[in-house]
């Protein structure tokens, strides 16, 4: 390749080319292998080129992901630290980040020069990566970032919905970014943004005839893309036509007083600690506690032993069974089951959040702060909640707002004890937000600002008005003084809560029929399937007649509710209260439908006034 490129092979000077690892700042331990002194000289010219000669181009495809697991030197980890976002308690970068560091870094130190990668592109409008890209744009004067995209994860849709194929076969979306940096640029930084999708031959075929300036762009006019929502700094080409009139909102996190500091519930062994129902769990638990526990079969099946992030046997060694521990849970979208709630034994209880579910007669608003595709992650609960129950995706993690809290439960002794006979129940909702209901005339109860925004949220005009935002922080909630509409809107958000809470009367009008083929309406693997508005669940045929496609296909947060409460139950046999409680599950997101237009119907206009 380099005699092709013009290179000539005509100089006693070695090739400079070392073999050694960038993220290592310092000589590494001298080898005790054969020929190690070779291999010492090798490691000091190499070291000798990253610290003190001038390096003006850093090209290369540095790994994509694998959540800060490798390259852990101390060097690159400090180096790093410059773009850890301020909220994020554990933060391990993905390895490709640290080599974008360490080269802004080295060119930095020449002066000027060329950096180019293909990389992740998760980095391109990632929230947590703002800090990074602020940091990129300081450094350089000129970026030019292409987006191959290609993500398996991030839900992307491509123009007039034309296939997307990823141009390396794998998950991951990928981009080639190029950041310029000379001795006279100006403070006038250049972002040039393009997109190339479809199939991997096209996107070959462009790549191969283009150069980077024929390609197809744009220029960002405004990086720094400051709002409510911080200065995000894109490096992709982002709608933000109605910002001014979404900051004006109010964010749930100022609705409710007590924040959802963290995300919900997290066992690390869900298998373990849930179940269908009570008695499965407290059998599995009482198995646990004993010498069986730490046997196989049991301690195979369920993973009884120690990780990295988990250390599970010094908790079941310092806790012991006690049945009251056993409460609900809503594990996914209509799907509640039993969990085994110790905060002293589970990996991540939440418990400062999910304390306040444990009573009767309190409701919370399951949400997500960040999303990857379409707003629908919102869904209503009396129970406590996972950190999956909206989406399994890592960046959709499920958080709890409750409409009161309790200020008496302290631990979870305090549940039971008789002094909260007369526990005091106070409103979550800020003082701000109920001073803002005044426009309405009157103080609505809490219950009605919570259907209000219910339905807010269900409105489907304002997920797609606000559909960039939706993506970036907790949604925000328009308030208006119009007291009919407050009314309105409430008594639908009101219905709406009755439906996902599995509480409406209209849940047992049925749309559907149950036919037996023989099945013994057992999950089989491979299923459910869907066919003419038929929900097939087995080899045999057994299956649910007078499903709407609408309603198979629709989602809750990262979930299409039909097919995941089915898939989940794979291998076990539908009880008659399970196939009755799906049927309520199709009417539910029936009528969700319907209600959702409805409520687009009744607001005049946005924005709400």
């Amino acid at each position: 390749f380099l005699e092709e490129s013009g290179y000539r092979f005509d100089s006693s000077q070695r090739l400079g080319v070392y073999l050694t690892d960038s993220l290592i700042n310092a000589l590494p331990n001298k080898p005790t292998i054969p020929f190690e002194e070779f291999i010492a000289v090798e490691g000091q010219a190499a070291m000798q080129v990253k610290q003190k000669i001038p390096i003006m181009i850093v090209i290369g495809n540095p790994p994509y992901a694998n959540y800060g697991s490798m390259n852990n030197g101390e060097w690159i980890k400090n180096l790093v630290q410059d773009w850890k976002p301020p909220e994020e308690q554990k933060w391990n970068p993905d390895d490709f980040m640290k080599f974008i560091r360490w080269a802004q870094w080295r060119i930095s130190n020449t002066g000027h020069g060329i950096l180019s990668f293909i990389t992740n592109h998760i980095y391109l409008d990632g929230i947590t990566h703002r800090l990074m890209r602020k940091s990129l744009v300081e450094s350089f004067g000129e970026i030019h970032i292409t987006n191959l995209h290609g993500s398996y994860y991030k839900k992307e849709v491509s123009p007039n919905d034309l296939s997307d194929i990823n141009i390396f076969g794998i998950k991951t979306g990928v981009s080639v970014g190029t950041f310029v940096s000379n001795l006279l640029q100006s403070d006038n930084r250049k972002l040039y943004y393009s997109d190339i999708w479809g199939t991997v031959e096209q996107k070959e075929s462009i790549l191969s005839k283009e150069d980077m300036a024929s390609i197809s762009r744009i220029e960002i006019q405004d990086i720094e893309c400051k709002s409510c929502l911080g200065s995000l700094y894109f490096f992709t080409n982002k709608s933000f036509a109605n910002i001014q009139e979404y900051c004006k909102y109010y964010s749930v996190k100022e609705i409710f007083n007590l924040e959802s500091k963290t995300y919900g519930i997290k066992t690390d062994r869900d298998e373990m600690f849930f179940g269908f129902d009570k008695q499965e769990i407290l059998d599995r638990v009482k198995i646990f506690y004993s010498e069986d526990g730490l046997k196989e079969p049991f301690s195979k099946k369920y993973n009884i032993k120690d990780s990295s992030s988990y250390r599970l046997l010094p908790r079941r060694q310092n806790t012991s069974f006690d049945e009251s521990y056993a409460h609900q849970c809503i594990y996914r979208p209509f799907d509640q089951r039993w969990l085994y709630y110790n905060p002293k034994l589970i990996s991540r209880p939440a418990w400062d959040i999910m304390r306040h579910m444990l009573l009767e007669n309190n409701l919370g608003i399951s949400i997500t702060r960040q999303i990857n595709g379409e707003f629908g992650h919102v869904f209503a609960t009396e129970n406590m909640i996972t950190d999956c129950t909206l989406s399994s995706e890592s960046k959709e993690r499920s958080y709890l707002f409750p409409l009161y809290i309790f200020p008496n439960i302290k631990d979870f002794q305090s549940l039971s004890q008789e002094t909260l006979i007369k526990r005091e129940k106070i409103p979550n909702l800020s003082q701000e937000i109920i001073n803002n209901f005044w426009k309405l005339g009157y103080t609505p109860t809490p219950e009605a600002i919570f259907y209000y925004i219910y339905a807010i949220f269900h409105s489907p005009t304002y997920r797609t008005r606000y559909a960039e935002f939706l993506k970036i922080d907790f949604p925000r909630v328009p308030l208006t003084s119009n007291d009919q509409l407050f009314r309105k809107l409430g008594e639908y958000g009101e219905e709406l809560v009755a439906l996902h809470l599995m509480k409406s009367p209209k849940l047992d009008q049925h749309l559907t029929q149950i036919i037996d083929k023989g099945g013994e309406f057992i999950v089989d693997a491979g299923h459910p399937k869907y066919s003419d508005g038929e929900v097939i669940i087995n080899k045999k045929g057994d299956r649910f007649t007078g499903v709407p496609k609408s309603v198979w296909e629709f989602y809750v947060g990262g979930y299409q509710v039909c097919h995941k409460w089915l898939k989940d139950r794979k291998g076990r046999q539908l009880s008659p209260e399970d196939l009755n409680h799906y049927q309520k599950i199709i009417v539910a997101l029936s009528e969700t439908m319907q209600i959702m237009n409805a409520i687009d119907a009744a607001i005049p206009s946005f924005p709400i006034e």
